[in-house]
């Protein structure tokens, strides 16, 4: 592949909330630049030939889970699977 091409993937995410998206993002795809259209849904990834759309929708749900922990005050645990483990904190 000649080093003046760039590779874009697009995808539709549907009705996405940005701020996950972002963080989401950042997680699974450091450094790489992105745009999306809120309206129409459309996700464009520069610098990818290809993105893994189910896993930006599981780490979306992960940094929802993680957001809601901090807005309530439960502490959050990734168990070896994954899964994560939401303590609540006791009065």
């Amino acid at each position: 592949m000649p080093c003046d091409t760039i590779n874009t993937a697009t995808v539709d995410l549907g009705k996405a909330d940005p701020k996950l998206l972002e963080s989401a993002m950042k997680a699974l795809y450091p450094g790489f630049q992105y745009t999306f259209d809120k309206v129409s849904g459309e996700l464009n990834v520069v610098g990818r030939s290809r993105v893994d759309v189910p896993a930006i929708k599981r780490e979306m749900a992960k940094q929802n889970v993680l957001n809601q922990a901090k807005r309530f005050g439960w502490s959050v645990k990734e168990q070896e699977n994954g899964k994560l483990l939401i303590q609540k904190a006791r009065f």
